[in-house]
């Protein structure tokens, strides 16, 4: 690998995906590819469970299972990456919001990069593992949360992680005839994440906002995920409303789509905004890091759902609708910039010294001095 300034041992590097949901191991598989370009013989192993899991065996990558639950206890967690890591020895471990990852590489004296868009309250037990980390890169703006002063000089903001897309809103023909939707056809895109319905329910308000719509022509696409089989026959009847398990090109659906609609799942309201689809987080304050989120997000109307009615969400789809904000390019750099940390960092711990790669034990020692 000297080409890459890594020396003539392949350096390997681990990346840990947080299981809940998708919005962990989807950019994270976006950062490896920008570092396999820029690092092309670096050796990468994907570590997750549950949704997680499921996402890099549908985009094709091999990854180690934990075979966790979604929302694991924070001690289980710790005693499974300890006994991985004690079998499994990276050069560097990339944790994204897995932060019972960290204390176990801190025991062994494994350089650890921390990956995560929200903070905690500073005094809370899992605010101080991210001690732990030898670095934050932290994928959103700064100001949105309050930076924990032990992190002082730690913490890299990098902007939003938001993956490269094939398509943009000026494809949108292109995206509805790949799609089989008419072309004057209204378009709404639900995709309500790792949220499912007996958690945050939004079936009855948004059918009834959508039966109240003045569109002729008009398409619900509803990513339902777990929901599916429960959607569908809710709405088998309804030839408007769409209701598909998944999309793995969500960039195209974006494309083909007039409002985009969550409930307020962050990582989906920044890809939206990166694009310039106008969007609507319906919340029922769940996830107060989400909430913040998006309400910071200018394309963005954040709602409180037991307080919205079927005729106030129907008049707002419509006036999304005829919105037409610009694409939030300046915020949406992360994945590239994260990438490009990690790779600095990489070539710091694989750089030979005095002709002679130095030892692991004491690349790992030198980062974990800092």
């Amino acid at each position: 690998m000297s080409a890459t300034g890594l020396g003539v041992e392949p350096f390997e590097l681990m990346i840990v995906s947080r299981g809940r949901g998708r919005g962990h191991a989807v950019p994270d598989m976006a950062i490896a590819a920008t570092l396999t370009i820029l690092l092309p013989n670096l050796h990468l192993q994907f570590v997750s469970y549950a949704s997680g899991a499921d996402a890099y065996r549908a985009c094709g990558y091999e990854v180690l299972d934990l075979h966790q639950p979604d929302n694991p206890p924070f001690l289980d967690m710790v005693i499974a990456f300890t006994r991985l890591l004690a079998r499994v020895k990276p050069d560097l471990v990339v944790v994204h919001e897995e932060i019972p990852a960290l204390p176990a590489a801190k025991a062994f004296e494994i350089p650890c990069i921390f990956v995560t868009d929200f903070f905690l309250d500073p005094s809370s037990l899992p605010m101080r593992a991210l001690e732990c980390a030898n670095e934050i890169v932290f994928t959103a703006q700064s100001g949105l949360f309050t930076e924990p002063p032990y992190l002082k000089g730690k913490v890299h903001y990098v902007g939003r992680a938001v993956r490269q897309m094939e398509y943009a809103i000026a494809d949108r023909d292109r995206a509805r005839r790949e799609l089989g939707i008419p072309r004057d056809a209204m378009v709404v895109l639900c995709q309500p994440g790792g949220w499912v319905e007996s958690v945050v329910p939004l079936a009855t308000l948004l059918s009834s906002a959508w039966n109240l719509l003045p569109y002729s022509s008009k398409r619900l696409i509803w990513l339902a995920g777990r929901d599916c089989g429960t959607l569908s026959a809710q709405f088998h009847q309804a030839d408007d409303i769409l209701i598909w398990k998944e999309d793995l090109k969500i960039d195209r659906l974006m494309a083909a789509s007039n409002v985009l609609i969550t409930k307020a799942n962050r990582l989906t309201v920044y890809e939206a905004a990166a694009m310039g689809l106008p969007s609507i987080s319906v919340s029922k304050f769940v996830n107060w890091p989400d909430d913040v989120a998006v309400a910071n997000v200018e394309s963005n109307t954040p709602v409180y759902g037991d307080s919205l009615t079927p005729e106030a969400l129907s008049n707002l789809i419509v006036e999304k609708a005829c919105s037409k904000p610009r694409p939030a390019t300046d915020h949406s750099g992360g994945i590239a910039n994260a990438a490009a940390r990690i790779a600095d960092r990489i070539r710091e711990l694989g750089r030979p010294a005095c002709a002679t790669r130095r030892s692991a034990a004491g690349r790992r020692a030198e980062l974990c001095e800092r």
